[in-house]
């Protein structure tokens, strides 16, 4: 974590992080920074908390980290019976709680995926706009998946769509 104030800060053999020398019954803004996680496959469940200090005391700070999941999919469309991938087109994730939104890219050969997907209940479609323009419909329309939480992180695969 890092403290949007300065601080003294010493870290033990177990990476427990103990600031020192912080001003008593104040609030302090901390934000984790991900990218000195040692795992890739963890992230934090809240990524900017505040605290207020107690004088003359340590104060424990528990921050939960979850594992992400990871999703695949393709976009083909048929043509003279065979699956031709479609390049370039927006795929929209998003949580049935609206707290996570993503929008992601699928390459030369259709294929798309992500690895920042947290545990929850989402749904996967093929951007409207896009298809409009293409004059084509995607079957199906919506795809619904869930990222169950573990230790191992959850992989969901073939998320895939035709398009028609």
């Amino acid at each position: 974590v890092a403290i949007a104030n300065s601080s003294a800060r010493s870290i033990n053999f177990h990476g427990i992080n103990r600031l020192t020398q912080l001003q008593p019954y104040r609030s302090y803004n901390f934000y984790v920074n991900e990218a000195l996680l040692q795992n890739l496959s963890i992230t934090p469940v809240i990524k900017k908390f505040s605290i207020v200090t107690d004088p003359n005391q340590y104060k424990r700070v528990d921050v939960p980290l979850y594992t992400i999941g990871v999703i695949s999919g393709r976009v083909d469309r048929v043509r003279a019976g065979e699956f031709v991938p479609i390049s370039g087109l927006m795929i929209h994730v998003k949580s049935d709680k609206g707290d996570f939104e993503q929008t992601l890219r699928t390459f030369a050969d259709g294929s798309y995926y992500s690895m920042e997907i947290p545990p929850g209940s989402y749904e996967v479609w093929v951007d409207e706009s896009q298809l409009e323009f293409l004059q084509m419909n995607s079957v199906p329309e919506k795809l619904y998946f869930t990222i169950e939480p573990s230790s191992e992180g959850d992989f969901v695969e073939k998320l895939d769509f035709l398009l028609e």
